[in-house]
């Protein structure tokens, strides 16, 4: 069976996207593109602005147009922060929060492929939401395939601790939380494996990556640059209270770390 995924928003949405993918080509589904005919179509949403909620729905009409009986799992920042609006959406089966998106596999695998209850689409919505804010683990597995990608995204962390009034990102991805050291470090050895010669580290807010852990996102980096291989490091948005004399010393010292930063000035 096929599955397509459509990924809106930032780039640890793309490493999401990614590891969903991978998820589901280990359950046997084959990933297809967004505007192909599939059995399950995955909208991975942000809701950032505005228009990010018009384009996620949007998405979701689009699916059910090119396959008006595929199921539909609406996913991602959206469908944490209004679960029972996104669930109004016509042709909408799954609304599934953030911390479930490693389930999504499972979840699909179940509705796709019980022998006991062919599928067929319901009129009502399925809402499945944990609790982000109870999340103290961070979870992850490795990616080998970004699809349509020439470069490999890292998560390193995610959610956030601040309270910008403007911005959503707390409620809709819980606190700061990161992976250890060891598995970063491993991942990115799979992505260089795999022939990625660009690696993008990503977060929610990057650059508070080990603070949960009395550790130092530059000493991180300089740990990855350090490894052997022919790739080079990228660095997503980053705040400018996180960037310390260490990482700028670093840029200056090695040509694997790219000598530009990505920096909100909100």
């Amino acid at each position: 069976m096929k599955v397509a995924c459509v990924t809106l928003g930032c780039r640890t949405n793309q490493h999401d996207t990614a590891e969903i993918q991978t998820l589901l080509e280990q359950e046997g589904f084959s990933i297809v593109n967004g505007k192909e005919k599939a059995d399950a179509y995955v909208i991975n949403t942000c809701t950032v602005t505005q228009r990010s909620d018009t384009s996620s729905r949007l998405a979701v009409k689009k699916s059910l147009a090119i396959n008006p009986d595929a199921l539909v799992v609406f996913t991602g920042c959206y469908a944490q922060l209004n679960p029972e609006e996104a669930s109004e959406m016509h042709g909408l089966d799954i609304v599934l929060g953030n911390a479930d998106k490693l389930e999504i596999a499972n979840l699909i695998k179940r509705k796709l492929l019980n022998p006991g209850q062919p599928w067929r689409k319901s009129a009502s919505t399925e809402i499945i939401m944990s609790d982000i804010h109870k999340r103290r683990i961070f979870r992850t597995i490795p990616v080998r395939n970004f699809q349509g990608m020439t470069k490999a995204f890292i998560k390193v962390q995610t959610g956030c601790d601040e309270k910008c009034s403007f911005c959503t990102v707390v409620r809709a991805r819980g606190k700061s939380v990161s992976d250890t050291r060891e598995n970063i470090i491993h991942n990115i050895q799979q992505a260089v494996t795999s022939g990625f010669k660009e690696i993008t580290l990503t977060g929610i807010n990057l650059g508070t990556w080990g603070m949960d852990r009395n550790e130092t996102f530059s000493s991180l980096v300089r740990d990855i640059v350090e490894l052997p291989g022919d790739f080079r490091v990228r660095l997503s948005s980053i705040n400018p209270m996180e960037i310390d004399s260490d990482l700028i010393r670093l840029m200056a010292e090695t040509e694997k770390l790219c000598s530009h930063l990505h920096i909100p000035l909100q």
